[in-house]
């Protein structure tokens, strides 16, 4: 990061910038969109998660997972990987990290600014404060999304001012709080798309919800209960969405936001054994994804982007690659060692990502 930036091969021979293409709508009626990112959710967890295990059978379901790459390997980089299509490689230390940057990769192009384009309503919602680790520049700088944090939610009388838990408050108030914006942003008569991030799961030992905390034995580790529990909210949610008049025309995304090594021994799981994180979508305008994928979160923004109606010459957008067509990613193309250093060597382009120049 500090070395004099270079023209990169990677950008030059697979970024393509969403203004440089067509994008164009399949159908008359554009599908909402809601996008939900689970805490270090991983496949490996399967024998734990038996709704998730479910979901992926009826839907389309991109086994066996997504594979973190450089700079997508954590919560917010791995959201930034996945719908802006590049890793997030910024020069910064512990201070810039929690709120000091003046900017958020102005210059890069996400799906929340294609959809903005469109005009689409679109809320982010999550249990902690989005100003850690400047999540709420991210989202308001990237299609002016609205960020509905703890903060938002307790000024607005959602939840009293002295309540904290765990990050902030639990899941069950976030799926609760979802219901409610999808019921509000369904009833406004425009597109939309609703972003979520789940906390539950998340290291050193996750939250046990205090509902769920009964139906699982105490004897089990405090990180499979967290599992279980998350399993089953995320079951009940969904469910709960499919009984909506707005369902038949939603593409619902789920996947993990990044996976987490030091949660391989809480959950049973070998350390030897790679970590995917889980992958799947429901109503989605293409039947099933290509199978045997290796694929990285780069990947997911084109995939999301045809998932919901939009087709485009070359079906790559960002550094990803749409995972419905037959065409290698980055990730097969160069393998997991040349790719994690071509995506963390400083480059011209990446510059402009960051600075405009």
């Amino acid at each position: 990061m500090f070395k004099r930036p270079v023209d990169s091969e990677l950008y030059r021979n697979h970024y393509v910038h969403p203004d440089s293409v067509k994008v164009e709508l399949q159908s008359d009626s554009p599908k909402n969109l809601i996008v939900i990112f689970l805490e270090s959710m991983a496949t490996n967890y399967a024998q734990y998660t038996p709704e998730i295990v479910e979901l992926e059978k009826t839907s389309g379901n991109f086994a066996a997972g997504g594979l973190d790459v450089a700079g997508t390997s954590w919560t917010i980089a791995g959201i930034t990987g996945k719908l802006c299509g590049i890793p997030l490689n910024m020069p910064m230390g512990i201070n810039e990290y929690h709120g000091k940057l003046p900017t958020y990769l102005p210059h890069a192009k996400c799906l929340m600014n294609v959809l903005a384009d469109r005009g689409y309503n679109q809320v982010y919602m999550q249990g902690s404060s989005g100003d850690f680790t400047q999540k709420r520049t991210f989202w308001t700088v990237h299609g002016n999304v609205a960020v509905h944090d703890i903060e938002y939610y307790k000024s607005v009388g959602k939840v009293p001012d002295d309540y904290y838990v765990f990050w902030g408050f639990e899941d069950r108030k976030l799926y609760g709080f979802a219901k409610e914006e999808l019921d509000s942003l369904a009833g406004l008569g425009k597109p939309f798309a609703l972003y979520m991030l789940t906390v539950d799961t998340h290291q050193p030992e996750g939250y046990l919800d205090e509902r769920c905390a009964a139906e699982f034995s105490a004897d089990e580790k405090p990180f499979l209960r967290a599992l279980r529990c998350a399993s089953r909210q995320l079951g009940e949610f969904l469910a709960w969405a499919k009984d909506q008049s707005w369902y038949g025309n939603t593409v619902i995304s789920v996947m993990g936001d990044h996976t987490m090594e030091m949660l391989s021994d809480k959950a049973n799981v070998p350390l030897t054994d790679t970590l995917r994180w889980v992958n799947f979508i429901l109503n989605s305008s293409i039947d099933q994804p290509v199978s045997g994928r290796q694929y990285s979160s780069l990947d997911v923004f084109p995939t999301l982007l045809e998932a919901m109606g939009f087709r485009w010459e070359g079906r790559s957008m960002g550094l990803g690659k749409s995972l419905y067509s037959g065409d290698s990613t980055v990730l097969e193309l160069y393998g997991q060692k040349a790719l994690d250093s071509l995506l963390r060597e400083r480059s011209h382009q990446y510059d402009y990502f960051l600075r405009g120049e």
